[in-house]
């Protein structure tokens, strides 16, 4: 765990550092000095204060900005789809970070069409529908992970028996979304990646069988 802390915040610290040099190269083609300057604010009041995952995505978001601006004039239903990914992990690690994210991009677009477009309308208005689109996508991901379903839907999708989900929201591995102690086990979508799944058809009914029977003889 202490490792894995270390690499985690070596990793954050690298991505203030990194991430600003690699927008500088995606806007002019080349790494200059001016970059480095971001390094005096690697070390800032988020990073004191213990703030580390909305660290790590703060700067997980001049990664993905120098890639929207890397990637612009390429197809844009593969560009789309990819940073559609990308910001939806963004969101997952921290909800502030992807709303920053979107607003440099809205100022990306926006500014691209002020010095290249001349203002135009037309053009910023398809601009706009990108960054808009992305959003929706974004949004339309997140939905999908946030849905809750049943026992027997996660059973299904993880290739486990039913009784193996139970028993994994009984010991607290999967977290249960239900409202009612006697209703129906509720499961968010996007936590059965909590749940370490081998591959489909490995699902072992002797020690299955054994545990149920031993909660049933206590």
């Amino acid at each position: 765990l202490v490792a894995a802390t270390k690499l985690f915040l070596t990793a954050a610290i690298f991505l203030w550092v990194l991430g600003p040099g690699a927008i500088h190269r995606a806007l002019y083609g080349r790494t200059g000095i001016a970059p480095l300057f971001g390094a005096f604010f690697a070390y800032n009041a988020n990073f004191v204060w213990g703030f580390f995952n909305y660290y790590f995505a703060a700067g997980l978001s001049f990664a993905i900005l120098a890639g929207w601006i890397a990637r612009e004039g390429r197809a844009q239903i593969w560009r789309l789809t990819g940073f559609t990914v990308a910001v939806t992990i963004l969101y997952f690690c921290h909800l502030f970070a992807a709303a920053s994210l979107l607003m440099m991009l809205a100022g990306f677009e926006l500014a691209q069409n002020l010095r290249l477009e001349n203002a135009n309308a037309r053009l910023l208005a398809a601009r706009a529908a990108r960054v808009a689109l992305l959003n929706r996508l974004k949004s339309a991901a997140r939905d999908y992970l946030d849905t809750e379903i049943t026992v027997e839907e996660a059973a299904a999708l993880l290739g486990r028996h039913p009784e193996t989900i139970r028993r994994a929201v009984r010991s607290g591995a999967l977290p249960d979304g239900r409202t009612k102690a006697r209703g129906n086990i509720r499961i968010r979508r996007g936590a059965l990646d909590k749940l370490a799944a081998p591959r489909r058809g490995t699902y072992d009914p002797i020690a299955d069988a054994q545990d149920i029977a031993q909660r049933r003889s206590k």
